[in-house]
């Protein structure tokens, strides 16, 4: 039966959508041009996701949504994690060999804080979907008594056994995953005495290449495909999205005029725009701090000048890194 839904543009209108694809997609492009931008698109992409994850919650708490609401938004606000699946599933093959790890070689690393916010994030949120997968998606009210269709690399019913079983299965993988590296992050739990042994030799084996003056010979290639690993998986995202809109008929989710819509998605725009500005004039962040070393201390001030100068000298690219002290 071919039925018609009027879809929730609060929770996932074109707006959010495409503000949502932007940082994704802006994120690691950020890291290869721009790396000075990475922190403050993740801090905007965490809030998002932040956001988005409570707003479900709670409209699921008032059985105020549909099922295929929480299915549509929880892909826009859990997405972004499951770039972590291809990095557990190389690890798994490796046996975490550390000397190939995909993520040891981040473009910017993220602080604790973000990595534990982020981690607790993913936990949530799975806990949030193992609940959908179980008991919501039958016990949330429906639109009407029509076929709702899901994405699975090709059109699923939303309610199929096989369909429900595969992604109750994906997300205890996750939260399992993430439990995990959250007690290690916060000091929990450690590694088993044979990783911990591996661990220990690479670090050795990396010092005393820094110690050369030379990189490990595989981080170049762990970088770029870590960044092939997110945009495979972005991309597969982005085609879920769409693909379960238009299986499913939504209407009213298209329209930009509203400002809940174009509010987000010009932030995202810009963010992202900022990165091509500060790409094509890299002494951009330089400028700034030095007319923010005009309110420091004197000593403060010819120190974060020299600072400065030396960062023009050695820098001739985009990735310009300008540390100014207290």
């Amino acid at each position: 039966m071919s039925c018609t839904y009027t879809g929730n543009p609060a929770l996932y209108g074109v707006g959010i959508r495409v503000a949502f694809y932007l940082l994704w997609f802006g994120t690691p492009l950020a890291g290869w041009i721009t790396r000075a931008e990475v922190p403050t698109l993740r801090f905007i992409h965490t809030l998002f996701i932040g956001a988005t994850l409570l707003s479900i919650v709670i409209l699921a708490s008032w059985n105020a949504v549909f099922p295929l609401d929480v299915y549509i938004t929880v892909l826009l606000a859990f997405g972004s994690f499951y770039g972590l699946v291809p990095y557990y599933l190389w690890r798994a093959v490796t046996v975490c060999n550390p000397f190939t790890d995909m993520g040891r070689w981040p473009r910017v690393r993220s602080t604790g804080m973000m990595r534990q916010v982020v981690l607790l994030l993913v936990v949530g949120g799975a806990c949030f979907q193992i609940w959908f997968w179980s008991t919501g998606l039958h016990s949330l009210p429906r639109e009407r008594d029509c076929q709702t269709w899901g994405f699975f690399f090709s059109r699923a019913k939303l309610d199929a056994p096989v369909f429900v079983a595969a992604n109750m299965v994906f997300i205890i993988l996750i939260l399992l995953g993430a439990t995990m590296a959250l007690m290690t992050e916060l000091g929990m739990m450690g590694l088993p005495w044979w990783m911990a042994k591996r661990e220990k030799s690479f670090r050795k084996m990396v010092k005393r290449a820094e110690q050369r003056g030379e990189e490990y010979s595989w981080k170049r290639e762990l970088q770029f495909a870590q960044g092939v690993s997110d945009l495979a998986v972005f991309s597969v995202l982005v085609i879920a999205v769409e693909l379960t809109i238009q299986w499913n008929n939504l209407t009213a989710v298209n329209d930009l005029a509203d400002p809940a819509q174009m509010i987000p998605m010009v932030l995202a725009a810009g963010l992202v725009a900022h990165i091509g500005y500060v790409w094509v004039n890299p002494y951009h962040n330089v400028e700034i701090l030095e007319d923010l070393a005009e309110d420091l201390p004197e000593a403060s001030t010819s120190s974060s000048g020299s600072r400065s100068r030396r960062s023009r000298s050695r820098g001739s690219g985009p990735d310009i890194a300008v540390v100014v002290g207290p």
